[in-house]
């Protein structure tokens, strides 16, 4: 029985190879010994499945194209990705892109619905922190304005 060999690669959307972010991000992923894939504002339409193993029918999206970069992972183990996230961190802490795992249930969409849906569950994060600080404010506001009894 041959051992099913996972090939790691990283996805890169709106981290274009002439960019300076784009470059620091592919050589710290060349670094770790994984492989970039770009995917332009054109291919948005391909499934995710079929952009990591390289095989581009020319879908077309129906929807909007999306406006945020984003990083998508395949055949990377938990340790291996920490590592390879790590690396970006230190390669350049500028790098804000949306981050992803290729999934069973992922695999499938459409590469812009994917990055629609990271940028609806960012947006949903960044209120309910928000939310939280401000109720945070809020009660140490009334706490400081409350008599201390002596």
């Amino acid at each position: 029985m041959k051992a099913r060999v996972v090939k790691e690669v990283v996805l890169l959307y709106r981290l274009e190879e002439d960019t300076e972010l784009g470059k620091a991000i592919a050589e710290a992923v060349s670094r770790a010994g994984a492989s970039c894939r770009y995917v332009a504002a054109d291919q948005v339409g391909e499934t995710v499945g079929n952009l990591v193993s390289g095989s581009i029918e020319g879908k077309e999206y129906t929807g909007e194209v999306p406006e945020h970069s984003a990083m998508v992972f395949s055949g990377f183990t938990r340790n291996r990705l920490d590592d390879v996230l790590n690396r970006l961190q230190t390669a350049d802490s500028r790098n804000k892109a949306m981050k992803a795992v290729v999934t069973d249930m992922n695999r499938e969409w459409a590469f812009g619905d994917l990055v629609k849906e990271l940028t609806r569950e960012r947006e949903a994060i960044r209120k309910q922190l928000l939310a939280q600080q401000e109720k945070a404010k809020a009660e140490q506001e009334e706490a400081s304005s409350v008599p201390q009894q002596q």
